[in-house]
Protein backbone atom coordinates (compact mmCIF):
# COMPACT_ATOMS: atom_id res chain seq x y z
CA UNK A 1 0.00 0.00 0.00
CA UNK A 2 1.44 3.38 -1.03
CA UNK A 3 2.22 5.93 1.66
CA UNK A 4 1.02 8.89 -0.41
CA UNK A 5 -2.18 9.39 -2.35
CA UNK A 6 -2.29 8.28 -5.96
CA UNK A 7 -4.48 9.51 -8.79
CA UNK A 8 -7.42 7.35 -7.71
CA UNK A 9 -6.61 6.05 -4.20
CA UNK A 10 -5.81 7.36 -0.72
CA UNK A 11 -2.40 6.48 0.73
CA UNK A 12 -1.56 5.10 4.17
CA UNK A 13 -0.73 8.55 5.59
CA UNK A 14 -4.15 9.96 4.70
CA UNK A 15 -5.94 6.86 5.99
CA UNK A 16 -4.01 6.98 9.28
CA UNK A 17 -4.89 10.63 9.89
CA UNK A 18 -8.53 10.02 8.92
CA UNK A 19 -9.27 7.07 11.20
CA UNK A 20 -7.01 8.04 14.11
CA UNK A 21 -8.56 11.49 14.24
CA UNK A 22 -12.04 10.02 13.82
CA UNK A 23 -11.47 7.91 16.95
CA UNK A 24 -10.13 10.91 18.89
CA UNK A 25 -13.03 13.12 17.82
CA UNK A 26 -15.51 10.45 18.86
CA UNK A 27 -13.87 10.31 22.29
CA UNK A 28 -13.96 14.11 22.48
CA UNK A 29 -17.66 14.31 21.68
CA UNK A 30 -18.60 11.55 24.14
CA UNK A 31 -16.43 12.91 26.95
CA UNK A 32 -17.62 16.45 26.25
CA UNK A 33 -21.27 15.44 26.48
CA UNK A 34 -20.54 13.53 29.70
CA UNK A 35 -18.74 16.47 31.32
CA UNK A 36 -21.51 18.87 30.26
CA UNK A 37 -24.36 16.67 31.50
CA UNK A 38 -22.92 15.67 34.88
CA UNK A 39 -21.69 18.29 37.32
CA UNK A 40 -20.63 15.95 40.15
CA UNK A 41 -17.06 16.64 41.32
CA UNK A 42 -16.14 12.95 41.22
CA UNK A 43 -12.84 11.47 40.08
CA UNK A 44 -14.24 10.00 36.87
CA UNK A 45 -15.59 13.36 35.68
CA UNK A 46 -12.32 15.03 36.61
CA UNK A 47 -10.31 12.50 34.59
CA UNK A 48 -12.75 12.79 31.68
CA UNK A 49 -12.28 16.58 31.67
CA UNK A 50 -8.48 16.33 31.89
CA UNK A 51 -8.30 13.89 28.99
CA UNK A 52 -10.87 15.92 27.07
CA UNK A 53 -8.57 18.95 27.23
CA UNK A 54 -5.43 16.95 26.44
CA UNK A 55 -6.90 15.16 23.43
CA UNK A 56 -8.37 18.44 22.21
CA UNK A 57 -4.89 19.97 21.97
CA UNK A 58 -3.60 16.80 20.27
CA UNK A 59 -6.40 17.05 17.70
CA UNK A 60 -5.47 20.68 16.99
CA UNK A 61 -1.87 19.64 16.29
CA UNK A 62 -3.01 16.70 14.14
CA UNK A 63 -5.34 18.93 12.11
CA UNK A 64 -2.42 21.19 11.22
CA UNK A 65 -0.26 18.18 10.33
CA UNK A 66 -3.06 16.64 8.28
CA UNK A 67 -3.66 19.85 6.35
CA UNK A 68 0.06 20.12 5.56
CA UNK A 69 0.05 16.48 4.39
CA UNK A 70 -3.04 17.22 2.28
CA UNK A 71 -1.52 20.17 0.41
CA UNK A 72 1.77 18.32 -0.14
CA UNK A 73 0.14 15.51 -2.12
CA UNK A 74 -2.57 15.15 -4.71
CA UNK A 75 -6.17 14.39 -3.84
CA UNK A 76 -7.61 11.30 -5.58
CA UNK A 77 -10.07 12.03 -8.37
CA UNK A 78 -13.77 11.82 -7.62
CA UNK A 79 -15.87 9.04 -9.15
CA UNK A 80 -18.42 9.81 -11.88
CA UNK A 81 -21.48 11.79 -10.78
CA UNK A 82 -24.80 12.13 -12.62
CA UNK A 83 -24.39 14.51 -15.56
CA UNK A 84 -25.63 17.95 -14.55
CA UNK A 85 -24.93 17.35 -10.88
CA UNK A 86 -21.18 16.72 -11.01
CA UNK A 87 -20.15 20.29 -10.19
CA UNK A 88 -22.84 20.70 -7.50
CA UNK A 89 -21.90 17.44 -5.76
CA UNK A 90 -18.22 18.31 -5.99
CA UNK A 91 -18.68 21.73 -4.36
CA UNK A 92 -21.05 20.44 -1.69
CA UNK A 93 -18.48 17.80 -0.79
CA UNK A 94 -15.72 20.41 -0.60
CA UNK A 95 -17.88 22.71 1.56
CA UNK A 96 -18.59 19.93 4.05
CA UNK A 97 -14.92 18.87 4.18
CA UNK A 98 -13.60 22.40 4.74
CA UNK A 99 -16.32 23.14 7.29
CA UNK A 100 -15.26 20.02 9.22
CA UNK A 101 -11.64 21.20 9.07
CA UNK A 102 -12.69 24.65 10.33
CA UNK A 103 -14.60 23.22 13.27
CA UNK A 104 -11.78 20.79 14.12
CA UNK A 105 -9.65 23.92 14.57
CA UNK A 106 -12.30 26.09 16.24
CA UNK A 107 -13.37 23.40 18.71
CA UNK A 108 -10.04 22.97 20.55
CA UNK A 109 -9.27 26.71 20.36
CA UNK A 110 -12.57 27.63 22.01
CA UNK A 111 -11.94 24.87 24.55
CA UNK A 112 -8.52 26.34 25.39
CA UNK A 113 -10.06 29.80 25.73
CA UNK A 114 -12.83 28.40 27.96
CA UNK A 115 -10.20 26.89 30.25
CA UNK A 116 -8.24 30.15 30.23
CA UNK A 117 -11.38 32.12 31.05
CA UNK A 118 -11.76 29.86 34.10
CA UNK A 119 -8.16 30.64 35.08
CA UNK A 120 -7.01 27.05 34.51
CA UNK A 121 -3.85 26.33 32.44
CA UNK A 122 -3.69 23.08 30.45
CA UNK A 123 -0.89 20.60 31.12
CA UNK A 124 -0.71 18.68 27.84
CA UNK A 125 0.41 15.12 28.50
CA UNK A 126 2.97 16.54 30.97
CA UNK A 127 4.98 17.66 27.91
CA UNK A 128 4.15 21.36 27.89
CA UNK A 129 1.72 23.77 29.50
CA UNK A 130 -0.69 26.10 27.76
CA UNK A 131 -0.88 29.08 30.14
CA UNK A 132 -3.92 31.21 30.84
CA UNK A 133 -4.21 33.28 27.66
CA UNK A 134 -6.92 35.77 28.64
CA UNK A 135 -8.05 37.53 31.77
CA UNK A 136 -10.27 35.08 33.68
CA UNK A 137 -13.88 36.18 34.09
CA UNK A 138 -17.25 34.52 34.40
CA UNK A 139 -18.57 36.42 31.40
CA UNK A 140 -15.73 35.23 29.15
CA UNK A 141 -16.05 31.70 30.51
CA UNK A 142 -19.77 31.50 29.71
CA UNK A 143 -19.24 33.03 26.25
CA UNK A 144 -16.48 30.64 25.16
CA UNK A 145 -18.27 27.69 26.74
CA UNK A 146 -21.36 28.52 24.66
CA UNK A 147 -19.32 28.88 21.44
CA UNK A 148 -17.53 25.61 22.26
CA UNK A 149 -20.90 23.87 22.62
CA UNK A 150 -22.23 25.27 19.34
CA UNK A 151 -19.05 24.16 17.55
CA UNK A 152 -19.61 20.66 18.94
CA UNK A 153 -23.21 20.57 17.68
CA UNK A 154 -22.09 21.85 14.30
CA UNK A 155 -19.35 19.22 14.11
CA UNK A 156 -21.81 16.45 14.98
CA UNK A 157 -24.15 17.64 12.22
CA UNK A 158 -21.39 17.84 9.61
CA UNK A 159 -20.02 14.42 10.55
CA UNK A 160 -23.53 13.01 10.13
CA UNK A 161 -23.71 14.51 6.63
CA UNK A 162 -20.21 13.19 5.88
CA UNK A 163 -21.12 9.65 6.98
CA UNK A 164 -24.40 9.76 5.05
CA UNK A 165 -22.47 10.83 1.96
CA UNK A 166 -20.03 7.93 2.33
CA UNK A 167 -22.86 5.43 2.80
CA UNK A 168 -24.69 6.90 -0.22
CA UNK A 169 -21.62 6.25 -2.35
CA UNK A 170 -21.38 2.70 -1.03
CA UNK A 171 -25.00 1.53 -1.20
CA UNK A 172 -26.67 3.80 -3.78
CA UNK A 173 -23.97 4.79 -6.25
CA UNK A 174 -22.12 1.53 -5.53
CA UNK A 175 -18.73 3.06 -6.24
CA UNK A 176 -15.37 2.81 -4.46
CA UNK A 177 -15.36 6.09 -2.44
CA UNK A 178 -15.84 4.46 0.97
CA UNK A 179 -13.69 1.43 0.19
CA UNK A 180 -10.68 3.50 -0.84
CA UNK A 181 -10.60 5.12 2.62
CA UNK A 182 -10.91 1.85 4.54
CA UNK A 183 -7.63 0.53 6.01
CA UNK A 184 -6.16 -2.68 4.58
CA UNK A 185 -8.61 -2.64 1.65
CA UNK A 186 -7.23 -2.67 -1.88
CA UNK A 187 -9.45 -1.04 -4.48
CA UNK A 188 -9.08 -2.08 -8.10
CA UNK A 189 -10.39 0.43 -10.62
CA UNK A 190 -10.97 -0.94 -14.14
CA UNK A 191 -9.68 1.13 -17.05
CA UNK A 192 -13.19 1.99 -18.22
CA UNK A 193 -14.00 3.39 -14.76
CA UNK A 194 -10.80 5.44 -14.85
CA UNK A 195 -11.95 6.96 -18.14
CA UNK A 196 -15.31 7.85 -16.60
CA UNK A 197 -13.51 9.50 -13.69
CA UNK A 198 -11.46 11.62 -16.08
CA UNK A 199 -14.62 12.68 -17.92
CA UNK A 200 -16.35 13.47 -14.63
CA UNK A 201 -13.51 15.66 -13.38
CA UNK A 202 -13.36 17.43 -16.75
CA UNK A 203 -17.02 18.32 -16.33
CA UNK A 204 -16.36 19.64 -12.81
CA UNK A 205 -13.51 21.87 -13.97
CA UNK A 206 -15.60 23.41 -16.82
Amino acid sequence: MALKNTKYRFGSITKFFHWFMAALIMFMLISGIYVAQFSDPGLFRFLALVWHKNIGVVILILVIMRYIARIMQQSPALPPSPIGFARTIHWLSLCVHYAIYALMVAQPITGILTSSAAGVPINVMKLFIIPVLITPSEQSFLLFKLIHSYCAYGLIGLLFVHICGALTHQFIHKDYVLKRMLPFVKVDIPEERAEEIEQNNTIERN
